[in-house]
């Protein structure tokens, strides 16, 4: 058998805004699915942002079940790496900081609530929508990783990135996820 290195394997994910490309064995992990990867036309610092987390909000109130709720709240994840990525898009810094700082505050809630919906599974199942959410995080961490090889990318912001990197691999393992990046 032949051997694959990650110069080998080369893709784009294409997403309606944006394509995200991906080196190597990371391909695995990345997708289009708008549960995962939504799309964003504007970045944190846009003057209507605001606005934005209030519709997010009340959406989130709105949502009738708690699997439903801790699903939309997944997909607001991916929502701010596609903004972090549009902060890099754009050149700005200050966007993909805020689109960070805003993913890792509502990580932590979000691995709370995927703690909660797992209680009453039976143990074949294990963690709620592993595949799903191995799939998400494995996204998120690829792109993450991608923001990182940027040429305006500065040592605060790769601070930021790191910190959220370390803040899903921590969480995925503690789940036993284990993303495929």
């Amino acid at each position: 058998g032949s051997s694959l290195s990650n110069n080998d394997i080369k893709a784009s994910v294409i997403h309606p805004l944006a394509t995200f490309n991906t080196n190597g064995f990371g391909l695995r992990s990345s997708t289009a699915d708008p549960t995962i990867l939504p799309f964003v036309n504007r970045n944190s610092t846009d003057r209507i942002y605001q606005l934005i987390i209030l519709k997010e909000r009340i959406t989130e109130l709105f949502t009738p079940s708690s699997a439903n709720r801790l699903e939309y709240k997944i997909t607001l994840l991916g929502k701010r790496v596609v903004e972090a990525k549009l902060g890099i898009d754009s050149k700005d810094l200050e966007a993909v900081r805020k689109s960070l700082l805003l993913y890792q505050g509502s990580f932590k809630n979000i691995i709370d609530d995927v703690r909660s919906e797992s209680i009453g599974l039976s143990s074949d199942k294990g963690i709620w929508r592993r595949d799903f959410l191995r799939q998400a995080f494995g996204t998120h961490l690829s792109i993450l990783e991608d923001l990182k090889k940027s040429d305006i990318v500065d040592k605060q912001t790769i601070s930021f990135i790191d910190e959220t990197e370390k803040l899903v691999r921590e969480a995925s393992s503690a789940l036993f996820i284990y993303p495929s990046h």
